[in-house]
C-alpha cells in the first residue's frame, strides 16, 4: 500500500473505507510499514497511510474524526501524562478521543528495544547478552540527554495547551475596553501564566530533571535491567538505529547486505509475522481494537 505525505484535505477522504493513520514522512517509514504488518498478518485488510508529524497525526485526527468514523489515528507518546494515554487506549474508537491512540510507550521503536522479543528475530547475530550488554551501553550513553529532552517535552506540553475555559457572556464584551478588561483578569489566563512562570523558574528546572532522572533510572545511578522506566521512555528510536547494525545482519534476495532504514524495517517485519501471542502486548490490544471496530462496521 502507497503511504502518502503533505496531501490536502480532499486526497485524504477519497477512497472511504477504515484506514489508519500514522506517523511517517515517506512509504519506506518505520511507523506504516510496522502497522501494515501487524494488520495484514492478523488477517485486518486496511489501508495504513503516513501523515508526518505526530502533531499532524493530531490535528487530523480532531478534523476528520467527525465526517469520518472509520478512520483511525496513531502517534507517539513523546512525553504526555500517563492518565492521559490510557484515556486514549480505554476510549478507543470513540469521537471523544478523536478516534486517536497514543501509545503507552514513548515511541513506537521502543516496543522494538525490548531484548526478549528481539531475540526472536531470525536476523539477530550472536547472544542475548550481547544484545542486552549493546542496548543498555547506549542507554547509558544516553540518559542524560533524554532526561533533559522529556524534561522540555513537559515544558512545551504546558506552554502550548490552551486554557479550556473560554468567554459566553455577550453582555460583558460591549467595546474594546471590556474585552482587554476581561482577557486581563481571565483567572484561567492567570493561572496557565503562574504555571507556566514557575516551570521556567530555575529551582523548578532542577527538580523536574531529578525527577525524570529517578523515574528512568528507578533511583539507581545508571539504567538498569528490571528497574526505572527507561527502556519505555528514552528515545527507542535511537536507540534501536544505534544498536540494529551491531546485532542484525539481514540480506535481500540477491545476497546483498541491508543497511539503515531498510534493514530495520525488515528486523520489524520478521518479527510481526509472528503469531500475535508473542507481539509486546499494545499491539495485541491494537488489533482486537480494530478487528472489533471493523467487525461492526461496514
Amino acid at each position: 500500500m502507497n503511504v502518502q505525505t503533505g496531501v490536502s484535505s480532499s486526497q485524504v477522504l477519497r477512497g472511504a473505507g477504515h484506514v489508519v493513520f500514522v506517523e511517517g514522512g515517506s512509504d519506506d517509514a518505520f511507523d506504516p510499514t510496522v502497522i501494515r504488518e501487524l494488520l495484514r498478518t492478523n488477517g485486518l485488510r486496511m489501508e495504513v497511510r503516513a501523515l508526518g508529524t505526530c502533531d499532524n497525526v493530531v490535528e487530523a485526527a480532531k478534523a476528520m474524526v467527525w465526517k469520518h468514523p472509520t478512520y483511525y489515528f496513531l502517534a507517539d507518546r513523546d512525553g504526555r501524562e500517563q492518565a492521559f494515554i490510557e484515556h486514549s487506549w480505554t476510549h478507543f474508537p470513540a469521537n471523544s478521543t478523536s478516534n486517536l491512540i497514543f501509545w503507552r510507550k514513548r515511541e513506537l521503536e521502543n516496543y522494538f528495544i525490548a531484548p526478549e522479543y528481539l531475540c526472536l528475530s531470525q536476523f539477530l547475530v550472536g547472544s542475548e547478552a550481547e544484545l542486552r550488554k549493546l542496548i543498555l551501553e547506549e542507554a547509558k550513553r544516553r540518559i542524560f540527554l533524554e532526561a533533559a529532552n522529556l524534561v522540555l517535552l513537559r515544558i512545551r506540553s504546558a506552554v502550548v495547551t490552551p486554557p479550556s475555559a473560554w468567554f459566553t457572556q455577550i453582555e460583558k464584551f460591549k467595546n474594546r475596553q471590556d474585552a482587554l478588561q476581561e482577557l486581563v483578569n481571565s483567572p484561567a489566563l492567570q493561572e496557565r501564566g503562574d504555571s507556566i512562570r514557575d516551570l521556567l523558574e530555575t529551582d523548578k528546572r532542577e527538580t523536574m530533571l531529578d525527577e525524570t532522572l529517578a523515574m528512568l533510572t528507578g533511583g539507581k545511578a545508571q539504567p538498569e535491567y528490571g528497574v526505572g522506566e527507561w527502556l519505555n521512555l528514552m528515545s527507542g528510536k535511537q536507540i534501536f538505529r544505534a544498536i540494529a547494525g551491531q546485532v542484525f545482519r539481514v540480506t535481500d534476495a540477491s545476497g546483498t547486505i541491508l543497511q539503515g532504514n531498510e534493514q530495520n524495517n525488515e528486523v520489524a517485519k520478521d518479527l510481526l509475522k509472528r503469531p500475535l501471542a508473542e507481539q509486546p502486548d499494545d499491539f495485541r490490544q491494537l488489533v482486537t481494537l480494530l478487528r472489533d471496530k471493523v467487525a461492526g462496521q461496514p
